[in-house]
């Protein structure tokens, strides 16, 4: 069944948003605050439909900012949002733990809003 996001949004755009999420590692599908994000993009774009692409790249990378690199996902993209906006992407710690003769990747992604310093760790392990 499809949901509010995969049904207003046409599959050729929906398409450009997973293109544009591999290329800025986030998943548009990835939480409803993402989708709420993207809705809220189109729904203020009244320009001409065959720049949506330029549009979307435009905006998606005024907003999904990070310090030097951008996030080496271990799973599936989870960038986080608040106040409706994606987080300053700051950086990432990995470590290795051992246990049971077995190593495991742990990574820990940490963003940050600058408007008023929140900041959202997300963790991911292999």
């Amino acid at each position: 069944m499809k949901d509010g996001f995969e049904k207003s949004i046409p599959q050729e755009v929906q398409d450009i948003l997973l293109a544009l999420g591999g290329e800025f590692h986030f998943d548009p599908l990835s939480s409803p605050e993402s989708k709420a994000y993207f809705c809220g993009l189109l729904e203020g774009y009244r320009g001409d439909p065959a720049e949506t692409t330029a549009y979307l790249w435009t905006q998606v990378r005024q907003d999904f900012r990070y310090f030097e690199v951008p996030p080496a996902w271990i799973q599936k993209p989870e960038w986080p949002f608040h106040s409706g906006r994606p987080m300053y992407f700051v950086g990432q710690l990995d470590n290795t733990v051992r246990r049971d003769g077995f190593a495991y990747a742990l990574m820990f992604y940490v963003f940050w809003d600058p408007e008023d310093g929140t900041t959202q760790t997300i963790t991911q392990s292999d």
